[in-house]
């Protein structure tokens, strides 16, 4: 399969370098993240910084939300992570203290919004299935008990090999948790080591086999770009999944970001990582296979097997459903305004203990960044969109180079443009 796929991963990597040669150059780019606007980019093109406190005057003009629930611990240190979290995690007694907090951080909350209504919920963090089966049962039903939802929501949850058995899956099912999605990264041991993941490949296989005999919409993370990562190790991963029955499966592009043990490690040793070329195969490998296995690439980036589709960031990016985060390091957002929690826990559990939303830094975005996260959100999810004329203007120069088809005033990304989405997104942040 590997051998017939290569002569489409090599035209399409020729077309896009004839569009785009710069690409192929610029090297530090095309790691860059623009998943939301980052705090260095963020409220400083012509928004303000987050007022925190008028939190409450921002949240009151929604109705509809989704939740994020942010887990304070991880069992590994992974290099490429820069989220709030703690490694190792703190002892139980610590953690029921965590929730207990998050526990009266969703009251205050209820207490300001007791009318909104919950389209979808994600539990992540770090990780929320190091607690235990009691304490996790504990967290996920709060949550149900304390907001009102819409029929039938997503309710999405993140494991880890190692912190998943067949009782805590089972115990997970019977709560309103209906996907369930592992960062795996890679099923090749030298990269899992390499990037400081504490299980290998076949840990990593049978705690996926166990997830599927309980849930029917799992997600399974892959990420490409790793140090000493090949083409040929991708796929065997990829295929590996296919194999294995998996409906959803994401592949991320590695991410830059300074805090992160990559960041260093890249700085020191860029060629140790696969180049600009390699990175644009390993886009395209993951398409033509996935597709040609019957998934579909619904966001960039994101492929599902048919009715397995996530749900939450077509809320969030299509409908512009703002997410509110709970917990130490959680980070809210929405198409105006983007903050984080503290990240300190001494400073999270005083501001919680006086009735206090733990908001801290974050911005309110200006004219241009309004622009510019509206495009990003059209970009990522991949649909057609109409844009105004000033969209027009800042969108032609990569229409003409091939890298969104246009058709009766829709513009959507060509499967070329998705190869590099990123590199798109980051120079209209910075151009705009």
């Amino acid at each position: 399969m590997m051998n017939n796929l290569l002569e489409k991963i090599e035209q399409d990597t020729d077309k896009l370098r004839q569009m785009l040669p710069e690409v192929f150059s610029d090297w530090n780019d095309l790691f860059q993240a623009y998943f939301h606007f980052t705090a260095e980019v963020g409220g400083k093109i012509d928004g303000q910084p987050f007022p925190k406190e008028r939190v409450r005057e921002f949240h009151e003009r929604y109705h509809r939300w989704t939740l994020y629930d942010h887990t304070f611990g991880c069992p590994d240190n992974c290099t490429y992570c820069w989220f709030t979290t703690k490694y190792p995690p703190d002892p139980k007694k610590a953690l029921e203290q965590h929730i207990a907090l998050k526990e009266k951080e969703r009251e205050i909350i209820h207490k300001n919004l007791p009318d909104i209504i919950i389209t979808s919920m994600y539990f992540g963090g770090g990780t929320p299935t190091i607690l235990t089966p009691e304490l996790l049962k504990r967290l996920i039903s709060g949550y149900m008990k304390d907001f009102k939802f819409i029929e039938n929501p997503e309710i999405s949850i993140e494991a880890h090999p190692n912190t998943i058995n067949e009782k805590k899956l089972d115990m997970i099912r019977d709560t309103s948790v209906n996907r369930l999605s592992m960062g795996i990264q890679s099923l090749d041991d030298n990269i899992l080591k390499g990037i400081k993941r504490s299980y290998d490949s076949k840990k990593a296989r049978r705690s996926i086999q166990d997830t599927l005999k309980y849930f029917s919409k799992v997600n399974i993370d892959l990420m490409y770009g790793l140090k000493e990562q090949t083409l040929q190790k991708h796929y065997d991963s990829l295929q590996e999944l296919v194999d294995l029955g998996v409906p959803q499966i994401t592949n991320y592009t590695l991410w830059l970001q300074q805090g992160s043990g990559v960041y260093d490690d890249f700085s020191k040793n860029p060629k140790q990582y696969p180049s600009p070329t390699e990175r644009v195969k390993m886009y395209f490998l993951t398409k033509h296979y996935l597709e040609s296995q019957g998934y579909k690439e619904t966001l960039i980036g994101w492929f599902s097997k048919p009715h397995n589709e996530v749900k939450i960031y077509n809320e969030r990016w299509i409908e512009e459903i703002p997410c509110i985060g709970i917990g130490v390091g959680a980070y809210s957002y929405s198409k105006d305004w983007h903050y984080w929690n503290v990240t300190d826990w001494n400073t999270y559990k005083k501001m919680v203990e006086n009735n206090t939303i733990s908001a801290d830094k974050g911005f309110v975005f200006g004219e241009k960044e309004k622009r510019a996260t509206r495009l990003m959100w059209n970009i990522k999810t991949a649909i057609g969109f109409n844009p105004s004329n000033t969209d027009k203007q800042i969108l032609q120069p990569f229409a003409d180079k091939g890298l969104f088809n246009i058709e009766d005033d829709t513009y959507r990304i060509s499967n070329l443009g998705k190869a590099v989405g990123e590199w798109i997104i980051g120079k209209i942040i910075r151009t705009i």
